[in-house]
This record gives C-alpha cells, sequence and structure tokens, in this order.
C-alpha cells in the first residue's frame, strides 16, 4: 500500500500468479475482507488480515459509491488514539489552544482526509490533530470502532462455522513505550476474536519479539 491503489493491485497480481495464501488486500472493501483459504495438511485453513493503522484513509479499500469509485487497498480495523493527561494539564492544553486562536477550520489542517479527529465530550480536546482527554494519570489510549469489529469478528463466525482452523492477523504501529509490552487493547482484541471462533490470533508491528499467551487452551 506505499505504493498506493497500484501498488496494492500489483501484489494481488503477483500473490495471485504465484499462488500464495494472502488475505487483507483487495480492489474494494469486500474483497479485501475475504479471507485467504489453502488446505495444509488434514486442515481447511483461512486467514483474515486487518489493519489498524495509524495511516490515511487513502490507504484503506473502499466499495464504490453512488460519488465515487472503488478503491484498492487495505482491510481497515477502525481505531482512535487518544492521549490521557491529568486535568491540570489538560486545562493548560486548552488555554494554550485559546492563546493560539485555533479555530475549527484551521485543525483541518492537521487532520488526514476523511480522518478528522473525534472529539466525544468537553473532557476532550482536538489540540491540532492529536486528541488528549483527561484522565486520573498521563497514557497512550487506543479504542476500537465496535462497528468496524463487528464486520471482522462477523468474518471469523462464518469461517469458523465452515470448520476452517481460524488465523486472525493484525498489523498496526500503535506500540507502546516499552516496544515489548502488547498494548492492552491488543490483548482485549485478541481475546474477542478468539471467542468469535478463530484458532490463532497473530500481530506484528513492533519490530521486536512480544509476549505469547495461550488463552482459553
Amino acid at each position: 500500500f506505499d505504493l498506493g491503489a497500484g501498488g496494492v493491485l500489483s501484489t494481488l497480481e503477483e500473490v495471485q500468479a504465484r499462488g500464495y495464501l494472502h488475505a487483507g488486500i483487495g480492489v474494494d472493501a469486500t474483497d479485501a475482507r475475504k479471507p485467504g483459504r489453502r488446505r495444509l495438511g488434514k486442515r481447511d485453513v483461512a486467514l483474515l488480515a486487518i489493519d489498524a493503522g495509524p495511516g490515511p484513509s487513502s490507504m484503506y479499500a473502499e466499495n464504490h459509491t453512488a460519488f465515487r469509485p472503488a478503491r484498492p487497498g487495505v482491510n481497515r480495523l477502525k481505531t482512535v488514539r487518544k492521549i490521557g493527561v491529568p486535568d491540570g494539564h489538560f486545562r493548560r492544553l486548552a488555554r494554550l489552544g485559546g492563546h493560539l486562536q485555533s479555530s475549527p477550520f484551521e485543525l483541518t489542517n492537521y487532520a488526514q482526509p476523511e480522518d478528522p479527529p473525534e472529539v466525544a465530550s468537553d473532557r476532550e480536546l482536538n489540540f491540532y490533530g492529536t486528541v488528549f482527554t483527561q484522565a486520573a494519570n498521563f497514557g497512550r489510549m487506543v479504542e476500537v470502532d465496535q462497528a468496524s469489529a463487528s464486520i471482522h469478528l462477523s468474518a471469523i463466525r462464518q469461517a469458523a462455522a465452515q470448520g476452517d482452523f481460524v488465523i486472525a492477523y493484525l498489523h498496526h504501529h500503535h506500540w507502546e513505550p516499552g516496544w515489548q509490552d502488547v498494548p492492552r487493547w491488543v490483548q482485549a482484541f485478541a481475546r474477542t476474536c478468539i471467542d468469535a471462533g478463530a484458532n490463532l490470533f497473530v500481530s506484528h508491528g513492533a519490530p521486536v519479539l512480544q509476549a505469547i499467551e495461550i488463552y482459553n487452551g
């Protein structure tokens, strides 16, 4: 996807010509969500691959609408990143934004196209493209969009219902300060995938080895 829609299409052409098991990209969103399937030994394996960014919306596959054609790209798991700060620091950020005379229109310049930061309440603040939220302690938070997650969990359930050995795969760059630490949201999402019927959850992004968990095994 680093080379845009053309890169996605050429990759699809290459892996299909070579017979590789692949998943997670497609000519549109429907195609990108399809599991890759292969019989390995005595088992039918289904691979479902998704990406949680962060990245511009232009890298993600979209179905066609009345206003635009389909877009080749990556299978997206929508997430929202927020930075938690204690109350005093939050108020200082709000005052600083006021002194800088930041308008809602100006702040759109600091967001990816089609991906404006979502401010859910007056306890949150869009500070030049980053959402800060009032919290007891400093911290990075990633929230998984439940509507987006439900699409992928449904695909896992369908594959599991067919008797496949289901592998759920997630790529993301929402790393912890300590790269070997597994983000809590990833662990929670992994368990949700297993509960939905996945036999194995695999994730990568941080360039280090991370822990392995046996869950309901």
